[in-house]
This record gives structure tokens, C-alpha cells and sequence, in this order.
């Protein structure tokens, strides 16, 4: 009898713990942001954890996140796709990952440069990829002036190649400001950083935008940028503001570093893409309500009105 009841408990012990976790992970998340930090290592250990166990988990446990999970139609998830059998494979980059394994590639020539988001850089030949079976030989790339001495935090927000240059955005603390810059050099052995734009304003709040893409805004040769609202899930009047560059599409100048604010009204754009004239950007909601908005030039997008 009493080894029944130790069973029992022990499989109660073994429901109630992950339910009771997981609860309090989906309730932080659901918090704004940076209000309150993410359950440290239980979290991360979570989101590593494959896809289908995740989405076991919050099912069991009843949490609204994966919820509609089995609600899709028509969806396939890569590798594969709705229109195109693609042949995908891993190739592995041996190197320390920053928070998160945020890391950037572009190429050059015959070159793939790799920028992870704590500043090193590295490069690799693209021949390299065609083995499928070999690791990705890379090796590092020196360089100069992109960390600065009164930098107290620093973090690359996108990386972008435009004909012999490598721009990057990034973020650094300067007494305790958090201020959004462009940073650029020539490729070649050894890399040596100057600054195409920063900015002077300060953002309240961790800046989670930054992505850049090579635009030709009314004949100039520039860069769009995307900047998040910088008050977070809770609205503000940066975004509205036409004296703040925070809730914007930037353009800059690559000849000059001067830029105009080419639309407003952004909360929270994570991605941005190019082709000729068409501009397409995904934006995080607030708590859902996600967008894909083709991005106009003069144009309010909404946030937070």
C-alpha cells in the first residue's frame, strides 16, 4: 500500500511541476516586455527544447500560446514549402553563439561573411558550402574601431554588403543612452570601422529593430532602417512623433549620413526586404495582431493610434 502511494505522488509531483512551470513562463511572456525578466536558464532550456515537446507541453498545460496550434491549413514549415521542393541542409558554424544564436550573413565575391551580434566577424569561402558532408571552414576576421572605449554594452542589429563595403547597424550604452548607429568599412584584410550616422536620441527601452536593406530614395544611394517605437507594449508618442526617429523607416544617405524619415506609425519591424521599388516589412503586434505592410514613402502605419 505504501509503495502505491508513493507512485501516486510521485506522478502527481511528475504533472503538476511542468504545468506549474510552464505556467509561470507563459505568464512572464505574456507581460510587456523588459517590465520583467524571462525565467532565466528554466526558459531558455524550454526554447530549446525540439518543437514538438514545446507545443506538448503548453497544450497539456492549456496555455493559449500553442492553442490553435492544429488550427492551420494549407501550411507546410520548412524544409518544406507549398510551391517548391527545396533541398535543404545543415551545415555547422563552429563558433560561440551570442543570446539567442543571433548571428548575420551576406557575401561578397566569392566570400560569405558571418557577423554574430557580440561584434566578431567571420568569413568563409562559398565553395565550402557545396559539401554537404564537411563543417563550415570559417576563420576570423580582425578588426578596428567598431567597439568603441566608452562602450559599456554594445549589440549588431543587421548586416548588409553594398558593392566593397560592409555596413552594420548596431546599438551601444554611452552612459546609460542607448543610441542606434551606422557603422561601415572597406573589405579587405583588416577591417577598419567609421561611422556613417549615429543617432543622438536616447531609447527609453532595449532597441529590438535595426535591420537595414540598400534603397534609392529620390536618385540618392542610401539605406533604410527600421527602429522600434523604443516605449515597448506600452504606447507612447514616439512613433507619432516626426522629431523622433523611433517607430520609423529611416532613410540615410550613404554620400552624407543625413536621413529622412520615409514612414511612421511602426511599433515593433523585425524584418525588411527590397526589390526595385517595393519595400515589404514584418512588424510584431503588441500581443498578437502581427503585420506584413508594404512600407510608402510618407505613409502612417498606425502604431499606437
Amino acid at each position: 500500500m505504501k509503495t502505491r502511494y508513493i507512485i501516486i505522488l510521485t506522478l502527481i509531483i511528475i504533472l503538476v511541476i511542468p504545468i506549474f512551470i510552464f505556467s509561470k513562463i507563459d505568464r512572464v511572456i505574456n507581460l510587456p516586455k523588459y517590465q520583467q525578466k524571462l525565467w532565466g536558464s528554466a526558459y531558455n532550456i524550454f526554447m530549446d527544447m525540439p518543437d514538438i515537446i514545446k507545443s506538448s507541453i503548453m497544450i497539456i498545460s492549456g496555455k493559449r500560446n500553442f492553442s490553435n496550434l492544429f488550427n492551420d491549413y494549407n501550411v507546410k514549415f520548412l524544409p518544406e514549402t507549398q510551391y517548391l521542393k527545396l533541398d535543404f541542409y545543415k551545415k555547422k558554424i563552429e563558433f560561440q553563439k551570442s543570446v539567442r544564436h543571433t548571428f548575420f550573413i551576406d557575401y561578397y565575391k566569392d566570400s560569405i561573411f558571418i557577423f554574430n551580434k557580440n561584434g566578431k566577424i567571420f568569413k568563409s569561402e562559398i565553395k565550402n558550402l557545396n559539401n554537404k558532408d564537411s563543417e563550415l571552414d570559417i576563420e576570423e576576421v580582425k578588426h578596428k574601431n567598431l567597439i568603441l572605449d566608452d562602450e559599456t554594452k554594445f549589440s549588431i542589429k543587421d548586416a548588409l554588403v553594398i558593392d566593397n563595403k560592409i555596413y552594420l547597424s548596431k546599438v551601444a550604452t554611452k552612459n546609460n543612452c542607448k543610441k542606434l548607429s551606422i557603422v561601415f568599412t572597406e573589405i579587405r584584410k583588416d577591417l577598419v570601422f567609421n561611422t556613417l550616422k549615429e543617432f543622438d536620441e536616447c531609447a527609453l527601452h532595449k532597441i529590438g529593430a535595426g535591420r537595414i536593406e540598400k534603397y534609392i530614395f529620390n536618385s540618392k544611394e542610401g539605406i533604410l532602417l527600421t527602429t522600434t517605437d523604443s516605449d515597448n507594449d506600452v504606447p507612447g508618442s514616439k512613433a507619432q512623433d516626426e522629431n523622433s526617429i523611433f517607430g520609423k523607416v529611416i532613410f540615410i544617405n550613404l554620400n552624407n549620413g543625413n536621413y529622412n524619415i520615409f514612414s511612421k506609425g511602426h511599433r515593433n519591424a523585425q524584418g525588411l526586404a527590397v526589390k526595385n521599388n517595393i519595400i515589404i516589412s514584418t512588424e510584431h503586434g503588441p500581443r498578437g495582431g502581427d503585420e506584413i505592410n508594404r512600407i510608402i514613402y510618407g505613409e502612417n502605419y498606425g502604431w499606437p493610434i
